[in-house]
């Protein structure tokens, strides 16, 4: 998609960082992440993120009874449990693990040799310090990195089937 395409129907050109907006947005609807677009105004609130959501919780069933238990402690723990005691302290780290069920994210989107502005940067660290997962992100592929980095497995086995190659117009920028 050239830079200077025209919006649909509306005669507008559109610049590159709604381009990649738009790609991010694409990728996240398909991974069912809920998420909004920040149409920042005059009024709004100087470096808040492009794109916030929340990244889906892991909902994996109870186990029914001590043999299923069991064999998800072993799944977790990569060894299978010598009593349903050993069996019930796996689960229990393992759920004191898990983090807990969706978490915010916020992902500020650039585009081509752009970098984000000094509100910016601290609007990502103060969420990030407050456990958000938050980033900048020029392609779809720093969408996958952060991601696959804050543990969202959908976004591991995307990354996965396409090959985990990062693209060379990203000039090498990741994680901010």
């Amino acid at each position: 998609m050239a830079w200077n395409q025209f919006a649909r129907g509306h005669g507008k050109k559109i610049g590159p960082e709604t381009i990649v907006t738009r790609q991010l947005r694409e990728l996240l609807r398909i991974m069912h992440i809920p998420h909004t677009k920040n149409w920042a105004g005059p009024l709004s609130e100087v470096g808040v993120s492009d794109i916030f959501g929340t990244l889906p919780g892991v909902q994996n069933p109870e186990p029914q009874g001590i043999i299923e238990a069991m064999a998800v402690a072993a799944r977790v723990d990569g060894r299978r449990p010598e009593s349903a005691e050993d069996a019930i302290m796996v689960l229990a780290r393992r759920v004191v693990q898990l983090e807990a069920r969706g978490r915010a994210f916020y992902c500020e989107v650039k585009a081509g040799k752009g970098k984000p502005n000094d509100e910016q940067l601290e609007f990502l660290e103060r969420h990030r310090s407050a456990g958000a997962v938050a980033f900048v992100a020029w392609n779809q592929y720093d969408l996958l990195q952060n991601l696959i980095a804050a543990g969202f497995e959908p976004a591991k086995r995307i990354d996965m089937q396409l090959g985990g190659h990062k693209p060379e117009e990203n000039g090498g920028k990741a994680d901010a």
